[in-house]
């Protein structure tokens, strides 16, 4: 299995990092928030480099966020599966 490392200094003091544990609550505007962020992050890395490695990097991402749409945006979901 192969990770994407980042150097030390590539990171920002103050960085906030979220997980799945955050609280969305179903607030449809987050989950929207969450969503187009993604879709953002997914579309940025892949445009730097679109290789094996990052598209199953894109996939884990995608899989470590789906919990949170879950039972509230299934629209969402579905246009994870048509849009990444």
């Amino acid at each position: 299995m192969e990770f994407v490392c980042f150097p030390a200094r590539s990171l920002t003091t103050g960085l906030l990092v979220l997980t799945p544990s955050a609280t969305f609550g179903g607030s449809s505007k987050k989950l929207e928030s969450l969503f187009l962020s993604m879709k953002l992050h997914v579309s940025y890395l892949l445009s730097k480099e679109d290789s094996e490695r990052t598209r199953r990097a894109c996939i884990s991402y995608i899989h470590w966020w789906a919990s949170e749409f879950f039972p509230y945006r299934l629209d969402l979901v579905q246009a994870m599966t048509n849009d990444f």
